[in-house]
């Protein structure tokens, strides 16, 4: 039997007493008294912990002196607050990041308009800033002596800035997982906010549910003789309560470790589509980052509490870390980008105030000899082709099927198609990464859904690649195109140049090479024409990027027709890509 059983309702002289394991009386009403001349003289009161001192009386230590003994030694709390080394340490790292959080925000809606910004979506900016200003608040609330509305705050606003934090990153990475596999409607961002508001109620429910349930208070705790420190306990709670968390907190913790865990996987999923969205890269590094600090964090939950402050120093040290990463690393490129863009317009206006002499000298436009660039350019051409070979080129939304379906993912590649030689090249925006692929054979891909059109190729060295079109039509055309037919009269005609103002945006955007004439190829003394057809293309091209790939391509891939050169000097040449509608809406 331990002292605890002894706990049978007893009453003493003044109400109600509760003892502890070891024997003492934890909770009782009592007077404390001193000893003098054999007689006992009461000089304070004990109400539920809670001291009462009699009113004009004086302890008389030993000695008969009402001075404190210097042998006693006094007690003190471990808490760290923001006068200590450490606590002013946090306190400053936290007061510079809620600063930086509130900068950004400032900074995005004025430069919301700029590519790099509209591309990470505004929104989801305000909603990751806020959510990590809401957790330097939180490291800030745990200095100190608590109180029970710091301890509310502080569970409160941790909870709902990481959840806001990290819902956003899943989102994100979410829509750049199915930009290619499921419709608009459900990549919108009020359909990915709702996502994000899910996370955050399944986060904070728990905790209602326990605040309304069971009070909190606050508690000294017992170190060693000299220490002791200040917690929130809820000591109405017999069942779910344990010494470092609650049943509550349980629950939100596994719910963020399972945030994390899914944040991880998708950035890992998306690590191979970096050059397509601004943000993958910097996604990933604070999804794995924040996976090593709630690992690193682990055992700070599972320590007695006769270790404290190292469970104290472990917690907040992992978490100021991982917030300070994550906003460097997220919003430090951004910031570089709005920086340069301010610059660029000081420098700007420093330019204009300048005299004119200097003016005209910075201003004067420079001519050169186009006439020479294009002989150059046709001995280049006459050096270099020999013969005429047939090739298609476009922008579609390729999947590399992998062993298990959800490690492929859909990208955006640059493909050039050779029938004649039984190869295509696959590229990605930056042309940096080509790969060349032999394929045996070429298949239509049957769809219940009008909407989806895509066929299927196999390589000799046994791997599948998956590719989305836009429609009927353009399924048609690739399909024949691999197979090495020509396409049809009323898919690819013949047609005379016209002048470029006349020309609409999609056609200036795409090139198809060796469609300019019935036969489907075309020969180096043959004159450029403009081949036109019924296409989208991709938004993520710009009209001055694609002609000038145009020519980089004709001039050093004998695989391509001379064609393209006179797509680069006319900039009339026009093809077919098959691939979405330049006016799509963007995505955050």
């Amino acid at each position: 039997m331990v002292p605890s059983f002894y706990n049978l309702d007893y009453t003493g002289p003044a109400g109600h007493m509760v003892f502890n394991d070891t024997g003492d009386l934890r909770f009782g009403y009592f007077d404390i008294s001193y000893m003098k001349d054999g007689m006992s003289y009461p000089y304070v009161k004990v109400k539920l912990d809670k001291f009462e001192f009699r009113p004009n009386t004086t302890i008389i230590y030993p000695g008969r002196t009402t001075e404190k003994p210097a042998g006693t030694i006094a007690r003190h709390e471990v808490n760290p607050n923001i006068y200590k080394g450490y606590g002013l340490f946090v306190l400053i790292m936290s007061v510079l990041g809620f600063a930086s959080c509130v900068l950004m925000v400032v900074l995005i809606f004025l430069f919301r308009h700029l590519k790099p910004i509209m591309a990470a979506s505004p929104f989801f900016c305000y909603l990751q800033l806020v959510g990590l200003a809401m957790m330097y608040v939180g490291i800030v609330l745990c200095l100190g002596k608590p109180t029970v509305v710091k301890c509310v705050l502080l569970q409160l606003f941790l909870t709902v800035g990481f959840s806001l934090t990290m819902g956003s990153i899943i989102a994100k990475n979410y829509s750049f997982q199915n930009v290619f596999t499921i419709r608009t409607t459900r990549l919108k961002s009020y359909y990915l906010v709702r996502m994000v508001g899910v996370i955050m109620a399944l986060a904070v429910l728990p905790l209602i549910v326990w605040y309304a349930i069971f009070p909190m208070q606050v508690i000294e705790y017992d170190l060693s003789v000299t220490t002791f420190c200040w917690l929130c306990a809820y000591p109405t709670a017999k069942v779910g309560s344990w010494e470092n968390f609650t049943i509550s907190e349980l629950a939100v913790g596994v719910w963020c470790f399972l945030l994390v865990a899914v944040s991880t996987f998708l950035a890992f999923k998306t690590r191979n589509i970096s050059s397509k969205w601004s943000e993958t890269n910097q996604i990933a590094y604070v999804s794995y980052n924040t996976g090593i600090a709630t690992l690193i964090a682990s055992p700070a939950f599972f320590l007695p509490l006769d270790n404290y402050i190292v469970s104290f120093y472990l917690k907040i040290s992992s978490a100021l870390f991982a917030l300070t990463f994550s906003l460097a690393v997220l919003y430090f490129p951004k910031f570089f980008v709005i920086f340069r863009v301010i610059l660029k317009e000081t420098t700007k206006f420093s330019l204009y105030r300048m005299n004119a002499d200097s003016e005209v000298e910075l201003t004067k436009p420079s001519y050169s000899s186009s006439l020479e660039d294009n002989l150059n350019l046709n001995m280049v051409a006459k050096n270099l082709f020999d013969f005429t070979v047939q090739a298609h080129e476009g922008v579609l939304p390729v999947k590399k099927m992998a062993r298990f379906e959800f490690f492929s993912i859909w990208e955006l590649k640059h493909i050039i198609l050779v029938p004649m030689k039984q190869s295509f090249v696959l590229t990605d925006k930056s042309k940096k990464n080509a790969t060349l692929h032999s394929y045996t054979d070429c298949e239509i891909i049957p769809s219940e859904e009008e909407s989806h059109h895509s066929f299927r190729v196999r390589t000799d060295d046994g791997l599948v690649f998956l590719f989305q079109v836009s429609d009927r039509e353009a399924l048609e055309r690739w399909f024949k195109w691999f197979k090495g037919g020509k396409a049809d009269d009323a898919t690819v005609k013949k047609d005379i140049p016209v002048p470029l103002d006349q020309l609409s945006l999609p056609k200036l955007q795409s090139t198809t090479f060796g469609v300019g004439n019935n036969s489907g190829t075309t020969s180096i003394a043959q004159p450029s024409m403009a081949a036109h057809s019924s296409f989208y293309t991709p938004s993520a091209f710009s009209t001055s990027q694609q002609v000038q790939d145009g020519s980089q391509s004709a001039l050093h891939n004998p695989l391509i027709s001379i064609n393209s050169l006179g797509h680069n000097m006319s900039g009339i040449n026009g093809g077919s890509f098959g691939v979405v509608e330049s006016k799509w809406k963007r995505y955050p």
